[in-house]
């Protein structure tokens, strides 16, 4: 095989679970790093400490996935809540110059 067919492209993980959890030894990254330690390219140790490495790193985008997930429902809401208050500030302001407008006639009708 030459240099190019003996290359692995990373592909992003697929979820395994129907949680749409990753099983992360099911990565293109495990799978490629088991192919190095089967071939005798890298030691035991260090492959076991490469995967450690990966599985925190995928923890932690999995955290930060989730923590931009949580932060954009909030924001969601939080707009959501500006929206019916801007409706309500214009309803409101709306009423109380009509009722303004409602005061001012009665109050020339009185004088009359």
């Amino acid at each position: 095989m030459s240099k190019k067919e003996d290359y692995l492209a990373p592909l992003a993980p697929r979820p395994t679970s129907k949680e749409g959890q990753i099983d992360v030894s099911t990565t293109p990254a495990f799978k490629c790093l088991n192919e190095l330690l089967e071939a005798g390219h890298v030691g035991s140790e260090r492959i076991a400490q490469l995967k450690s490495k990966y599985s925190l790193l995928h923890d932690h985008v999995k955290g930060a996935k989730e923590k931009e997930t949580s932060l954009l429902q909030q924001a969601k809401r939080l707009n959501d809540q500006l929206s019916q208050q801007k409706y309500l500030l214009e309803n409101t302001t709306e009423r109380s110059v009509k009722w303004g407008s409602y005061r001012g006639f009665v109050e020339i009708m009185q004088n009359f």
